[in-house]
Formats: C-alpha cells, structure tokens, sequence
C-alpha cells in the first residue's frame, strides 16, 4: 500500500520508479529505519529512500520531495489519530460518570 501511496507521490513529480522497484525501496527503507541508529529512524529511513530511488532512475529532487512529504503526512496522521483518542477517551469518561451518577 505504501508503494502505491509514493508512486503516486511521484506521479504528481512527473518522476518515479516501477511497480516492483518501489515495493523493494519501501521494504528496504522499512527494514533500515528499524535498525537502532537514530531516534526511530528518522534520516535514515529518508536517506535511504531517496538513496535507491535515485539508483532506481527517480530525480534527486523528486525523491527528496516524495520523502518529506511522508514524513510530514505521517507525523501529521499521527497528531490527528492522537487528538480523535483523546477526545474520544474524554467523551467516554464522562458518559460513565454520568451513568454513576444516575445509579447512586
């Protein structure tokens, strides 16, 4: 699914690789990010992506601009997913304490 999200990332670009090149960057770039380098493998995992995109025939700078826009749309997914758990969390304790209420 990821390698379809950036294909079609650089798409838009007017850049890219095939199919199969692609499912191996991102499982490559996956494999990488989880190796103990950095704090969660951030610039290792974009290094590496924009590494062996550009040895598959990408642009330089369409890797890079394919990169940080996943970096930024995962951090940003990431926030929102966050804040629907919390207000979902906020919402449900009040219901059960409303349902205590109306018990006792």
């Amino acid at each position: 699914l990821q390698a379809v999200f950036f294909l079609t990332l650089f798409a838009g670009f007017g850049s890219g690789t095939g199919f199969f090149e692609m499912v191996f960057i991102v499982a490559v770039s996956i494999v990488i990010s989880h190796l103990p380098f950095t704090f969660s493998g951030l610039g290792v995992r974009e290094v590496t992506f924009v590494y062996l995109c550009t040895l598959y025939g990408a642009s330089t700078d369409a890797a890079v601009a394919v990169a940080l826009l996943a970096l930024g749309m995962d951090a940003i997914l990431t926030a929102l997913l966050v804040v629907i758990k919390s207000v979902m969390d906020y919402f449900r304790k009040g219901t059960e304490n409303k349902i205590h209420e109306i018990k006792t």
